[in-house]
């Protein structure tokens, strides 16, 4: 009833034969814990690492995305990635706001970045 045993049965592998493909592969190695490198090496050949695709510049891009961040560019203006941590994302925002007095549609107002540039606008604003 795990993770491991939905994908092993998915993929027409049961327990048994994964268990001495294992012991076929690593049982050598695999005495009581493994040590960081050997772990790496494991996962390096039965895992995608999308940090280091990232890193490197080579994951797919969402499929769509970039078709809707354009048309929204066109709309309302470059307002960079759309990623909270983006500076330009972060200028456009606070302009927007300023000229606009709200926020653009869509604006994830969660963002601890929202909460952080949020002007004051009024007394209440201020706290206690």
């Amino acid at each position: 009833n795990s993770h491991a045993s939905y994908f092993m049965l998915k993929h027409g592998l049961d327990k048994k034969e994964f268990t001495m493909h294992w012991q076929h592969t690593y049982g050598g190695k695999a005495k009581g814990t493994l040590d960081v490198s050997h772990a790496n090496e494991i996962l390096d050949e039965h895992c995608i690492n999308v940090s280091k695709q990232a890193k490197d510049d080579k994951l797919e891009p969402v499929i769509g995305r970039e078709n809707e961040i354009e048309e929204l560019k066109n709309k309302i203006g470059d307002f960079g990635s759309g990623y909270p941590s983006d500076e330009r994302t972060i200028k456009f925002l606070k302009s927007y706001f300023h000229d606009n007095l709200k926020w653009p549609s869509g604006t994830r107002k969660s963002w601890k970045t929202i909460e952080r540039i949020r002007p004051v606008t009024k007394l209440s604003d201020f706290g206690d």
